[in-house]
C-alpha cells in the first residue's frame, strides 16, 4: 500500500494498495475476490468496509505441434528402410491435451508405435513421441512424401490436431549386368 502501513489517515485521504496475484481454473468459472480494509478512529472505535471484484475465466485455445523427421535423407530406387520419428508436443499454455490418434497418410495408424501410449495426456510443454519403420521405394529421381496428424481435445473438450511431413529422395542405384 501506498503509503504503507499503518498510516493515520486525514479526512478525505485515501490509501492506495496493488497487488497482483495468479487466478486460475476452468473456462466459465468466475473467480471473486473480496478485500477488507480495517481501522480504528481516533475514539478507537473499529472501522471497517469490503469491496469486491470478480474475474471471469475465459478459455485460451489450446494447440498441439508435430514435428515429424526420416533418419535418413535418401534411399536407393531399390528401396530400404526408412525409421520416421513423429514427436507430438502440447504447445498450450495452461491445459492438458489428450492425444488419441496419430495417422500417417501412407502407412495409416502409427498411434502404437508412441511412447507414452496413446491415449497420451499431456501436460504443457509435454511430447510423445512415436517412431516407426517402413520400407520405402519409388522411381530414381522421385521424392516419397509421408504425412503424419495427431488428434485429440484439451480438458475443456475442444479438439486439436496438427501435421507435419517427412521427405525422402528415391536415388539411382544405377544398373548393372555380369
Amino acid at each position: 500500500c501506498t503509503p504503507s502501513l499503518p498510516e493515520e489517515l486525514a479526512p478525505g485521504y485515501t490509501i492506495l494498495c496493488t497487488f497482483t496475484e495468479e487466478v486460475t481454473g476452468n473456462a466459465g468459472d468466475t473467480h471473486r475476490n473480496v478485500v477488507t480494509a480495517r481501522g480504528f478512529d481516533d475514539d478507537d472505535n473499529l472501522m471497517e468496509d469490503s469491496d469486491e471484484e470478480t474475474v471471469k475465466i475465459t478459455d485460451i485455445p489450446s494447440a498441439i505441434e508435430v514435428t515429424k523427421s526420416a533418419n535418413v535423407s535418401s534411399v536407393g530406387d531399390g528401396g530400404g528402410d526408412v525409421a520416421f520419428t513423429v514427436v507430438v508436443r502440447n504447445t498450450s499454455l495452461a491445459d492438458d491435451v489428450i492425444i488419441d490418434s496419430v495417422m500417417d497418410n501412407v502407412y495409416g495408424d502409427v498411434g502404437g508405435d508412441c511412447s507414452p501410449a496413446l491415449p497420451a495426456t499431456l501436460i504443457p510443454s509435454g511430447t510423445t513421441t512415436c517412431t516407426f519403420t517402413e520400407n520405402v521405394t519409388g522411381d530414381a529421381g522421385s521424392v516419397h512424401t509421408n504425412i503424419t496428424t495427431a488428434s485429440g481435445t484439451d480438458d475443456d473438450g475442444n479438439p486439436v490436431s496438427a501435421e507435419d511431413d517427412a521427405d525422402v529422395n528415391i536415388g539411382d542405384t544405377g544398373s548393372s549386368i555380369d
